[in-house]
């Protein structure tokens, strides 16, 4: 979903970031890394630190999804080769050979331009929409990883703290989707999309407002511009009608 998303990713300044979590650090676009942070590789285990056959298997998965990534393969050797209960510590060299920019501080990376947590602000603002404030099919002015950041928030604002996402694969056109749900502030429902093919190129991007009846929606192609109606089907389908 980091991925899919387009969502940049960063480990404070002298926070741990190992094992699985490595492999969602390395799923970021761009990576940020503070000073003195610590982020290591190791081969995966049974529970208790075991090693077995179904391990083993686990691991060379998490080593072609690490190299589907862009992982440098001496850092997935270490990862295949560093005992359960040991760590791979990863020097600045090494981080840097992944595309790893090294900051002092969050804010340094915040202020970097495609930084998931940073909208850019349109140019008679200087101030950030707040976090309640309500994505919008219009809102052309930000980029595509600080609206599904603000959509993100807004959703697990409105769900108790669990945002309304969801991930599903669609085999007749070997594309897998995912989507963000949310209220606009008169209640209507928005909601954003990202598809992606079998190698992982992003198909499309879009966001979608419905009507008061939820039955009929304007979408618009966020790399384009271009604007269609899509209209539910007896089956409750969303299915897009002629301009």
């Amino acid at each position: 979903m980091i991925k899919v998303a387009g969502f940049s990713t960063s480990v404070s300044p002298g926070a741990v970031c190992a094992s699985a979590c490595f492999l969602a650090f390395a799923a970021g676009d761009p990576r940020f890394a503070g000073e003195g942070a610590m982020i290591g590789v190791h081969k995966a285990s049974e529970r208790g630190g075991q090693e077995t056959a179904l391990s083993d298997a686990a691991t060379l998965s998490m080593a072609r999804f690490a190299r589907e990534l862009g992982v440098p393969s001496p850092i997935i050797g270490q990862m295949v080769s560093t005992p359960p209960r040991q760590i791979a510590w990863l020097d600045a060299r090494e981080l840097r050979s992944m595309g790893v920019r090294i900051i002092r501080n969050i804010e340094q990376a915040r202020s970097t331009p495609a930084v998931i947590a940073t909208a850019e602000p349109p140019p008679d603002q200087t101030s950030q929409p707040s976090s309640t404030s309500h994505p919008s099919a219009e809102t052309t002015n930000y980029s595509w990883n600080a609206f599904i950041d603000r959509a993100i928030t807004v959703s697990t604002e409105q769900n108790r703290g669990s945002a309304a996402m969801s991930r599903f694969c669609k085999p007749d056109s070997s594309e897998c989707i995912m989507t963000v749900a949310y209220l606009l502030g008169d209640g209507r429902r928005g909601v954003a999309t990202v598809g992606q093919d079998t190698t992982g190129n992003i198909t499309r991007r879009e966001v979608c407002e419905s009507n008061v009846s939820d039955d009929v929606r304007e979408c618009v192609d966020w790399d384009t511009g271009r604007k269609y109606h899509d209209m539910k089907n007896t089956k409750g389908d969303w299915v897009q009608v002629a301009e």
